[in-house]
């Protein structure tokens, strides 16, 4: 049976051009594991941790019709 990862917390920081997003898990509150990921802008970097977030699982809508990115 794998264990749940739960989110914890998650944080955006910027270091010379780039954005460093860190996110913090624990499976089960027994150990910690966090994943860090490096985007090009805050924007992207706010994208990835809703896709993470979300399991990629993620439905755009514009002007109430289904699109496949947002603009």
């Amino acid at each position: 049976m794998p264990l749940n990862k739960q989110f914890n917390k998650a944080t955006i920081e910027k270091k010379n051009e780039v954005y460093i997003l860190t996110i913090h898990y624990t499976y089960y509150y027994m150990f910690n594991y966090v994943e860090v990921f490096v985007e090009p802008t805050a924007i992207a970097a706010k994208t990835r941790l809703l896709k993470e977030r979300s399991a990629d699982h993620i439905t755009y809508f514009q002007d109430g019709k289904e699109i496949s990115e947002l603009p």
